[in-house]
């Protein structure tokens, strides 16, 4: 199918060849993420609260980045993407670009939404006719007070930088 959607920008130093098995030592987070951890769930015990955090907070936590924690987006899949124009004002005219990332967990056992808030740039490139595939790997940056989160997906990749990015773990029941 080619490329979905390129818009401003394309996600550079991601390569498709990269293999899950290799996600934690090909991850370019600084060193201090491997082994900062928030104080929630620390024993992995999944809540049926949903959880909320900034982007910044939970991709320094060991869960974040270990695919055996149910938490970790790695080999989640992409349900759904969500592009917006939240308005505001007299004539609504004052506008921001919203995006909204949502996935099933690798385990089938929770989703995973990704909500990006005041959004400066974006690209996304696909090249999958049967869906995106897992979520192999991510990467997070901060630059000049905002976040840039690129993420490489089996056929595809995208990139976002916005001013706020709010991670969000919700058990499914059962």
């Amino acid at each position: 199918m080619g490329r979905l959607l390129h818009h401003l920008y394309t996600l550079q130093g991601l390569e498709a060849a990269d293999h899950p098995s290799n996600y934690r030592q090909t991850a370019r987070l600084p060193t201090s993420c491997w082994t900062r951890s928030l104080p929630i769930n620390q024993n992995c015990q999944m809540s049926q609260n949903p959880i909320f955090l900034p982007l910044r907070e939970c991709s320094r936590s060991d869960w974040y980045v270990s695919p055996e924690d149910h938490r970790c987006p790695h080999d989640a899949w992409v349900e759904a993407v969500t592009i917006s124009e939240p308005a505001s004002g007299e004539r609504h005219q004052d506008r921001e670009l919203q995006i909204q990332i949502r996935l099933l967990g690798a385990y089938h056992d929770g989703i995973i939404e990704f909500t990006y808030r005041h959004v400066q740039n974006y690209s996304f490139e696909g090249s999958g006719i049967t869906g995106h595939g897992d979520w192999l790997r991510d990467e997070v940056e901060e630059r000049n007070g905002s976040i840039r989160h690129m993420v490489l997906l089996v056929n595809g990749k995208f990139q976002i930088e916005a001013q706020e990015v709010e991670y969000k773990w919700t058990t499914l029941p059962g």
